[in-house]
């Protein structure tokens, strides 16, 4: 007895799906979408650190750079009593100290116009602070990063500046 084997039996054959379904696509498009806000809300995050960081070491090494130059002159660097900021008075917003003290000002390269570096002296007194426009005059204010965990903020400009003075400078 001779056993034949059929090789082909149409009605015992299953198609194979050749793509996806929509559910599938649609799942997949959805997933991806989530990891892709979650890495942009990281990465803002980040990036906002870091321009606080920067802003940070800009100050404290000015602040060093005035302080040294009142170490030398027994006065801080004399503005008249007037603010001078990068975007007003370039590379010499705090007047005097190029080259012997620092051979040049760091600029905020985030903020720009009325948002910047400022300076201020009358010789006795100064402050220096970093500069956003304010919220009232239609400007965002500090960033949130800048607004938490910051114990530079300006006294007159709390939401909006933050940075070094003497005492007498404070009120300014």
């Amino acid at each position: 007895m001779e056993v034949t084997y059929i090789k082909s039996m149409s009605f015992m054959q299953h198609k194979q799906p050749r793509g996806f379904t929509i559910v599938e696509l649609l799942i997949v498009i959805v997933v991806i979408a989530i990891l892709a806000a979650i890495s942009i809300v990281a990465y803002n995050g980040i990036q906002e650190r870091a321009n606080f960081t920067r802003a940070q070491s800009d100050l404290k090494s000015l602040n060093n750079v005035v302080l040294q130059y009142y170490a030398v002159n027994s006065s801080y660097p004399d503005t008249s009593g007037v603010w001078r900021s990068q975007t007003g008075s370039g590379d010499n917003y705090i007047p005097g100290v190029k080259p012997d003290f620092i051979s040049v000002l760091p600029k905020d390269k985030v903020n720009s116009g009325s948002e910047s570096y400022y300076y201020r002296s009358n010789g006795v007194d100064y402050k220096l602070i970093r500069h956003t426009q304010a919220e009232a005059a239609g400007g965002k204010g500090l960033p949130g990063v800048e607004r938490s965990n910051n114990p530079l903020f300006d006294s007159v400009r709390a939401t909006w500046a933050w940075g070094y003075s003497t005492s007498g400078g404070a009120s300014w």
